[in-house]
Parts: structure tokens; C-alpha cells; sequence
């Protein structure tokens, strides 16, 4: 007959063990008898363990703190700024969904998804400051053009796009 031998726990079932007690509801008992006595188990008694602790619910997910509320997130064309960051938010041909264009240089280049940019209502810029970026990179915030009409010079954007911010 074939002899047993016996392995002592190997460094993955420990750290998979840890994983498992941060994401799972661990007794306060149960997870100081694991910490007390993993070191000395065998692979045969780290497997038991794994199956114990993977029977455990889960905790509770809590929101991070930069998480933003869907409700929050800005959903509606326009222009809108996070620190200094100038985005616009399109929608798409057929009206269904938005994606937002971020403002590099004098042109606009695709970012993608609104959560990708974490833009929230809060971010919309007035008409002011529309007016003021657009005097700054010397075309228009919202359609990109070079202003070329006195007026639209003068006030920093054309008369189309002012009605629109």
C-alpha cells in the first residue's frame, strides 16, 4: 500500500485564504482561529478552510468616494468643465444615447462614455464662461470654428451657438 504524505500549506491557499477573508463575512471567532493557526496546516486542511470561507456571504459593498450618483451624471448635450478640463457632450446621430468629446488643444478628440469622464451636471458652464474659453483659443467653445463675423468676434461666439450653451 502506498504511503500519505503530508504538505504544509502553500503560499497561493494563503494568499487566496487572506482574499477570501477581506471580501467575505468572517465570524470574529473563526477568522482569529485561522490567523492563529494557518502557518501549521496541512494543503488538505487549507482546502477545508478555502470551502468554509467560500460558503461565507459576502460583505457589503459600500460606494466609493468618488463614486457619482447615475442620477448625477450629466446626460444632456452641452459644454462642461472639471478642473480646468473643457469637455463636450454630444448625442449620438439617431438621438438614442450621448458620448463626450474632450477639448485638446483648439480641437475636440472622443473620450467616450459620460461615466468614463465622471462629468456631472454640476460641471455645465455658463454662458460666460463659454464665452471666455472661446476668447481664449480664439474660435468658438462649442462648434470649434474660427469666428469670422464681427459680431461673433466681438461677443467671442456666433449667434447659433450662444442660444445652444
Amino acid at each position: 500500500m502506498g504511503t500519505t504524505t503530508t504538505r504544509p500549506i502553500s503560499a497561493p491557499q494563503i494568499s487566496f485564504i487572506n482574499s477570501l477573508m477581506d471580501q467575505r463575512e468572517v465570524p470574529v471567532e473563526l477568522a482569529a482561529e485561522i490567523v492563529a493557526t494557518m502557518d501549521s496546516w496541512t494543503t488538505r486542511q487549507a482546502s477545508a478552510a478555502i470551502d468554509v470561507l467560500k460558503s461565507l456571504s459576502y460583505k457589503a459593498r459600500t460606494p466609493k468616494a468618488d463614486a457619482v450618483a447615475e442620477d448625477d451624471l450629466a446626460d444632456e448635450p452641452g459644454i462642461y468643465e472639471i478642473d480646468g478640463t473643457v469637455y463636450q457632450i454630444k448625442a449620438n446621430r439617431s438621438k438614442t444615447n450621448v458620448y463626450v468629446m474632450k477639448l485638446v488643444d483648439t480641437e475636440y478628440v472622443y473620450v467616450g462614455a459620460v461615466y468614463k469622464a465622471k462629468l456631472t451636471k454640476a460641471h455645465r458652464i455658463t454662458v460666460e464662461r463659454a464665452i471666455e474659453l472661446s476668447g481664449l483659443i480664439g474660435q468658438c467653445i462649442r462648434c470649434s470654428r474660427v469666428l469670422t463675423a464681427e459680431k461673433s468676434v466681438r461677443q467671442a461666439m456666433g449667434p447659433v451657438c450662444i442660444k445652444k450653451i
